[in-house]
């Protein structure tokens, strides 16, 4: 109630002020230094550069000090919207740098793939589906084709991302390794022990059927396995992040930590089937 009424208060006090104030510039004979006040006044509340400039030919006789405030004041935002615009600038040019240098590490790479490949940039996802697929801008006209292997582009190296499950004219739907309904025979790097990768929903995957005897352990590259229809072999899934719970005795799981960051995606690579 007290706030209330000190709120009202305040608005009639503003209110009377500007009152008194009209009436004084309207019943005051404007001689120069009323102009260059009243001028002062509007610029206090709007600050643009034709109230700055009113005040500043204001006749000499107004203070000198305050049209040198004004000016100072008018060049201090106009530099803030200049260092604004120049930030702007800075983070564009460090955005393109960066697409830059992953762009041509992708280029150096695809001569070694001896495959047809495409290029594409990830231009939708959605947050209840993160783990489970992501639009790129390629699709048929591009030779983009259903099961089409996708990989993303991590630290100088290629990894497996997914899969193209549908495709339209000018994009595609990929459904990424980490997606429930997705499942891919890999095996250890080292040892060459088979298993099937499945997803999880979630940042990790697991692989399943591994042999009980089999000795493997966290830290164990993971790559895709000869046995895939989809994707060439050796090409590194990530690595063994925890061994899982298993709910057969013959086998073992273990989960493993995707080499591709699925947070950051950006560009991918697609391999066209010959």
């Amino acid at each position: 109630m007290e706030e209330d009424l000190y709120s009202h208060r305040k608005s009639n006090l503003i209110f009377l002020f500007l009152l008194i104030t009209s009436v004084f510039f309207m019943t005051t004979r404007l001689n120069d230094y009323v102009i260059g006040f009243k001028n002062f006044l509007f610029y206090l509340i709007s600050p643009t550069p034709i109230a700055s400039s009113k005040v500043i030919n204001s006749s000499q006789r107004f203070s000198k000090n305050i049209k040198e405030l004004v000016k100072a004041h008018q060049e201090n935002i106009n530099l803030k919207k200049k260092l604004e615009k120049y930030a702007r600038l800075e983070n564009e040019y460090v955005h393109f740098k960066e697409e830059n240098t992953r762009l041509r590490n992708i280029f150096e790479f695809l001569p070694i793939l001896s495959k047809k490949a495409v290029v594409a940039t990830v231009v939708s996802r959605e947050p209840n589906s993160w783990f489970q697929w992501v639009i790129i801008g390629k699709g048929k006209n591009d030779g983009l084709v259903i099961d089409a292997p996708v990989l993303a582009w991590e630290k100088n190296n290629s990894y497996v991302l997914g899969r193209v499950g549908e495709v339209f004219k000018n994009y595609s739907k990929v459904i990424l390794v980490t997606n429930a309904f997705s499942a891919l025979p890999a095996m250890t790097g080292i040892s060459g022990h088979e298993g099937l990768i499945e997803g999880q929903n979630n940042s990790l995957v697991k692989l399943n059927y591994l042999m009980k005897e089999n000795d493997i352990k966290v830290g164990d590259k993971v790559v895709t396995s000869p046995l895939s229809s989809v994707f060439p072999p050796n090409i590194l899934i990530g690595r063994m992040a925890e061994i899982a719970p298993s709910d057969d005795e013959r086998f073992k799981s273990v989960f493993v930590e995707p080499g591709a960051d699925i947070n950051n995606l950006k560009e991918v690579i697609v391999l066209i089937p010959e």
